[in-house]
C-alpha cells in the first residue's frame, strides 16, 4: 500500500500533562506515517503548556492554546478539523494509548472512496496504564452473534438502522479514523449533549458512506476513577440516549425486530442507572 492518504492527528488536551509525552511518542511511532500533528490545549490548569512546549521542540506539530476554557471537547474537535489538511482525521484523546500499527490497519479501508469511517476494537486501561479489559467486543455484541470478533465493512445507513440505533458500541473516539469533511453543523449539535455527543457524531457520520471495523484491539482506552459517565445526571443520560434513538427512527424506517431491541436496551439502561 502506498502512503498517498494523508492522516491528520488531533490531540485535544485538558489537564493531561502526565500522559502527553507517551501519547505523542507512540503517535509518532505509527508504522503508517502521519502527515501532521495538531495539539489543542483547552486552557489547562496543570503544567500541560510546559510539556507541550517541550514536545514541540522535539516533534513537528502545530499547537493551539485556548486562553479561555471552551467547556466542551466538541468545540476543540471542530477547531482541530478546521485546521487539519489531511485526507483522514484521527482524534487521539490525550490520555489514551495506541498500538503502533493502528493506522496501518485502518487506513487501507479508505482506498474505497465511499468509506467515511473506520474503527478498531479497544483494550481498557486504568489510570496507571494497566490493561483491565482485553476487548470491548463482548460488550458491543448485544445479539451474541460474534459480529465484533472479525473485521467487517458495512453500508452506513444499514449500520445505523440495524446496529448503531440500538446503542453506541464505539466506546472510544481514539479508536476511530474518519474522512476529512465539513462537520461544523454536526459538531455544533454535539455541544448540546452532555454525554452522548460522540454517539450523535457517529450516527451522522455513517449517513455519508460506508463504515469499517478492525477486530484487533489496537486502541487503549483509559478509564479514570471519576469520569463524566460515572458522575453525570442519570436521567439526563437516559434522555440523551432516547433522543438519539428517536431521531434515527424518525428519519429512517426501522424494522420491528430492531426497534424491539432498542426498547429492550432502554429497559436495561434504566435498570443500570436505577431509574
Amino acid at each position: 500500500m502506498n502512503n498517498k492518504l494523508k492522516v491528520s492527528v488531533i490531540i485535544p488536551n485538558y489537564n493531561y500533562a502526565k500522559y502527553l509525552k507517551k501519547r505523542v511518542k507512540y503517535i509518532e511511532k505509527q508504522t503508517y506515517p502521519i502527515s501532521e500533528l495538531i495539539i489543542l490545549d483547552d486552557c489547562s490548569s496543570d503544567n500541560s503548556r510546559k510539556v507541550i512546549d517541550h514536545l514541540s521542540k522535539i516533534y513537528p506539530m502545530k499547537v493551539i492554546y485556548n486562553e479561555k476554557n471552551s467547556g466542551c471537547v466538541f468545540k476543540q474537535w471542530k477547531k482541530g478539523i478546521q485546521e487539519a489538511t489531511g485526507d483522514l482525521i484521527w482524534i487521539a484523546e490525550a490520555d489514551d494509548q495506541v498500538e503502533k500499527d493502528f493506522l496501518m490497519n485502518l487506513v487501507p479501508f479508505f482506498e474505497d472512496k465511499k468509506l467515511v469511517m473506520a474503527y478498531s476494537d479497544s483494550k481498557q486501561i486504568n489510570e496507571h496504564g494497566k490493561v483491565i479489559r482485553k476487548t470491548y467486543s463482548d460488550l458491543a455484541d448485544e445479539r451474541q452473534e460474534g459480529r465484533y470478533t472479525k473485521d467487517y465493512i458495512n453500508d452506513g445507513i444499514k449500520e445505523l438502522t440495524e446496529y448503531l440505533i440500538v446503542k453506541n458500541y464505539i466506546y472510544n473516539a481514539s479508536g476511530v479514523l474518519f474522512r476529512k469533511g465539513n462537520y461544523d453543523k454536526i459538531l455544533d449539535t454535539c455541544t448540546k449533549f452532555h454525554l452522548a455527543g460522540d454517539w450523535y457524531f457517529y450516527t451522522e457520520l455513517v449517513k455519508r458512506g460506508k463504515i469499517a471495523y478492525v477486530a484487533k484491539p489496537l486502541n487503549k482506552h483509559r478509564i479514570h476513577k471519576s469520569s463524566v459517565t460515572k458522575t453525570t445526571n442519570k436521567q439526563l443520560h437516559y434522555d440523551e440516549v432516547v433522543q438519539i434513538q428517536d431521531k434515527i427512527k424518525k428519519d429512517y424506517p426501522i424494522s420491528d425486530e430492531v426497534w424491539s431491541e432498542v426498547l429492550e436496551q432502554r429497559e436495561k439502561l434504566k435498570n443500570v442507572l436505577g431509574l
